[in-house]
């Protein structure tokens, strides 16, 4: 992977984190912690296989080093595939995201 479920996590904000669970109440913090970096792993793993499609074109993939920049993007595109679970509001905080997400691609 190009980036890890704790990089990714660390960009995620406890009220952020509580509306990607959706209706579920998790109290207990680690199990919340549990539960985001399940969905973390299947988000991550989505956001490496777009960035090896864009890349195959003209590398061999998986990278065996991860530049930077791609680290940047594998979390960036993870955090948006983790928030638009829940649809993206346009006009609201969710902008954010969709806005990194694009600059990735």
């Amino acid at each position: 992977m190009y980036c890890t479920i704790g990089e990714v996590l660390d960009m995620i904000k406890d009220d952020m984190a509580s509306s990607i669970i959706g209706d579920e109440y998790i109290e207990d913090g680690q199990e919340r912690r549990e539960k985001m970096e399940i969905l973390c792993q299947g988000a991550a793993a989505d956001a490496c296989a777009e960035i090896d499609g864009y890349l195959a074109k003209r590398y061999s993939v998986p990278l065996r080093e991860t530049p930077p920049v791609i680290n940047k993007f594998a979390k960036d595109i993870t955090v948006y595939n983790l928030v638009s679970r829940m649809g993206v509001d346009e006009s609201e905080r969710e902008k954010t995201f969709l806005n990194r997400y694009n600059a990735a691609v």
